[in-house]
């Protein structure tokens, strides 16, 4: 029992972050998203940034804007695997 509560205090990456940000951090892909519910009913918003890109979006329900969040990170992804390289371009 200590041993676990020792292991979790040497984590410096949980110790930054507050309670709510490791509450409703997910993770895809190895990206981490959030999802939290805005103020108006029916209204999930979700953000991420890959490379550096920060994108984000809503869904109706929780479901829906997670599956959003996982599909956009897809896409994102995809985007930046297949951006020319105009820096080693005909040298």
């Amino acid at each position: 029992m200590h041993q676990d509560r020792a292991s979790k205090l040497q984590r410096p990456q949980d110790a930054e972050r507050s309670v709510a940000e490791r509450l409703i951090a997910m993770l895809y892909r190895g990206i981490e998203y959030s999802v939290v519910q805005g103020i108006e009913r029916h209204h999930w918003k979700w953000a991420a940034t890959v490379s550096g890109t920060k994108i984000s979006g809503y869904g109706r329900t929780r479901h829906e804007a997670i599956g959003n969040a996982e599909k956009a990170i897809d896409r994102t992804i995809q985007k930046q695997r297949f951006k020319p390289d105009l820096d080693g371009e005909d040298r």
